[in-house]
């Protein structure tokens, strides 16, 4: 039921009135829509404007006129209109204001009757759906409604069966409803087809307005660019050329560092293979130095870079701790053309003992010295006394007829089995096994006072700056830190007194491990040693008194567990001898008569000493001296 209307946009312009629309609107109309016209006005000229358009009424009009011969016109001149111009010069204004206004007042009716019609189409939108809801049924309208089902086309046409007349009918009513909306539809459309024109205008102009603008920006932006090859382009390629510059110099200076920290891992590797630790120390320093400035962060093929260096600083540190103790051990199969040799491994401690000082390490280095010292020489005293005993016993036995003590039988009784000969002469080469190990230990401890010395100078600070950072695991306590001038001398002398501390007791303990080991000689005999003669006793304290003093000397310090291990058998050898002195005399009181002998003058003056002597002055040691001098006939000490 629907029909076609045109498409062009004069068929909806106009304005809106009751009567009909022109023929060349509604030319595609059908028939049917023609004849069911729903306005019910019978004039016929509606008829004809349907059919045959307007009538157009034309008059003939007689455009001819005289011809004038511009010959015979006479000439006008300003002087032919003074008189009107006289008469209407002061009428003229009156004029011209009273054609103003007029003309406002036409302007102002014109505005009166646009708003007064804009307002009528405001009134009258919506209004022709309202009629046509009013002249056509409300059903028509719902959303459902479909004449093609046969319940609705039942119900609107109210009958089962209906004859061909009827059905005319209805078909008349249905397209009469049609065309009541078509025409109050087509009215809504005319009522708001002025805002729609007038949007699309308005749209038009934006769109010119928006091509003139872009067209505009173009144009700017033709002028700044030229305006920037002209003006900017050579300032701008400076500035890059600048910037290319610099980043240039700055990747020059990031290879050369990657050329050299790539250089250095290489002779690092060389300079450890080649035991050239110092070399290989300042190696790590450098490398250690570029790590902490930030140069390589951001560079992946560094990353385990930090990582690496530490791992080759501690096999460096250990082989510098093997080497400084290797040299500074003394060979236990070494021979007398060895001192040359000798004398090279003590100047091969002096780097070992500096790298091992720039590492912080020293200090740790020298207390593992002294422990594998202490062993040596209790390992020096056994090989001697083993190697010695055997053939000492032998001696001893066939010197005094008696047969060699067995294998199974202990060292103790071995060694209280030798004779005071004997006994001296196990002395004598354990003193000299001992003497070599501590002249070793000595010449070690001149080597590390020697090294300490020149690092503690002024010109080792650069030294103990370039030693800053991360030591080994073990001696990271004593390891120098970085830091303002104040505090690397700081850390410098704490360093040099922790070493020269640790170098004193490396050899103090050496030498309490000998005097430990002569102790020990010493007690087992303690009861032999009673029963010796004046002079074997008096020449194994010698022997003894001797060692201590060396010892004593090398160390710094007094023996008192050895001196008192001299004192007590001393002590116990004289009250032995003056008990054997005091039987034999009574003895010789009871079995022999007294005659005048000669005494020698050393028995007066020693009798004469002891009585004006202090007694908390007279110890066993002293006493044993003054008869061994008083025998030798040499001047006694005088008596406080």
């Amino acid at each position: 039921m629907a029909s076609t209307w045109p498409a062009d946009d004069e068929a909806i312009s106009g304005e809106t009135s009751n009567a009909p629309p022109p023929l060349d609107n509604f030319a595609s109309q059908s028939l049917a829509s023609i004849l069911n016209n729903p306005y019910e006005s019978s004039n016929a000229s509606s008829w004809s404007a349907w059919f045959a358009g307007p009538e157009i009424t034309t008059s003939t009009v007689d455009l001819s006129t005289s011809t004038i011969n511009p010959k015979k016109m006479p000439e006008v001149v300003l002087a032919d209109f003074e008189q009107y111009l006289r008469l209407v010069r002061a009428r003229y204004p009156r004029f011209v204001a009273a054609r103003e206004e007029s003309q406002r007042a036409a302007n102002l009716r014109a505005g009166g009757k646009k708003q007064t019609r804009d307002n009528a189409l405001q009134r009258e939108m919506g209004e022709g759906l309202v009629l046509a809801m009013q002249q056509v049924p409300s059903k028509y309208f719902e959303e459902d409604h479909d004449l093609s089902r046969f319940e609705t086309f039942s119900e609107d046409s109210s009958v089962d069966s209906v004859p061909s007349a009827m059905n005319m009918v209805l078909q008349e009513k249905l397209s009469h409803y049609l065309d009541v909306v078509e025409v109050h539809l087509l009215q809504e459309i005319s009522a708001r087809s002025d805002s729609f024109f007038e949007a699309l205008a308005v749209l038009q102009d934006l769109s010119g307005m928006i091509h003139k603008v872009c067209d505009k920006i173009t144009g700017l932006r033709d002028t700044v660019r030229s305006l920037e090859q002209l003006l900017l382009k050579s300032a701008m390629r400076i500035a890059k050329l600048y910037h290319r510059r610099k980043n240039l110099l700055e990747l020059y200076k990031k290879l050369k560092i990657v050329e050299s920290v790539s250089q250095a891992r290489t002779d690092l590797e060389l300079l450890v293979q080649a035991a050239d630790f110092a070399g290989a120390l300042d190696v790590i320093d450098d490398t250690r130095r570029v790590i902490c400035s930030g140069e390589l962060n951001g560079l992946h093929c560094f990353r385990h870079l930090d990582e690496q260096i530490e791992a080759t600083a501690q096999e460096v540190d250990g082989l510098m701790t093997a080497d400084f103790l290797r040299n500074a051990r003394l060979d236990q199969q070494r021979g007398d053309s060895e001192d040359s040799e000798d004398h090279s491994k003590l100047e091969a401690l002096e780097p070992l003992a500096l790298g091992l000082l720039r590492t912080g390490r020293l200090p740790f280095v020298l207390r593992a010295y002294g422990d594998s010292l202490v062993d040596d020489i209790k390992l020096a005293v056994k090989r001697t006394i083993s190697e010695l005993l055997p053939q000492l016993t032998t001696c001893s036995d066939a010197s005094e007829g008696l047969q060699a003590p067995g294998g199974d039988e202990g060292l103790a009784a071995k060694l209280r089995s030798l004779s005071s000969d004997s006994l001296l002469m196990l002395l004598e080469a354990v003193f000299t096994a001992v003497q070599a190990h501590l002249a070793k230990a000595w010449e070690v401890r001149a080597v590390v006072e020697k090294v300490v010395s020149a690092f503690g100078s002024p010109p080792s600070v650069a030294a103990v700056e370039a030693a800053a950072g991360p030591t080994g695991s073990e001696g990271s306590g004593s390891g120098v830190a970085a830091g303002d001038g104040t505090e690397v001398c700081e850390a410098r002398r704490r360093l040099c007194k922790e070493t020269l501390k640790a170098n004193a007791a490396s050899i103090s303990a050496a030498c309490e491990a000998a005097q430990g080991r002569w102790s020990k000689l010493l007690a087992v005999r303690a009861s032999e040693h009673c029963e010796l003669q004046l002079a074997e006793f008096v020449s194994i304290m010698e022997a003894s008194i001797g060692f201590v003093e060396r010892s004593e000397k090398m160390c710094g310090e007094r023996s008192r567990a050895l001196r008192h291990t001299l004192h007590t058998q001393a002590k116990a050898f004289l009250e032995a001898m003056h008990s054997r002195c005091m039987g034999s005399l009574a003895q010789l009181l009871e079995a022999e008569k007294w005659q005048v002998v000669d005494v020698k003058d050393y028995f007066q003056r020693l009798s004469d000493w002891l009585q004006q002597a202090n007694p908390q002055q007279v110890t066993p040691l002293g006493l044993l001296g003054l008869i061994v001098a008083g025998s030798r006939c040499g001047p006694l000490p005088a008596a406080s």
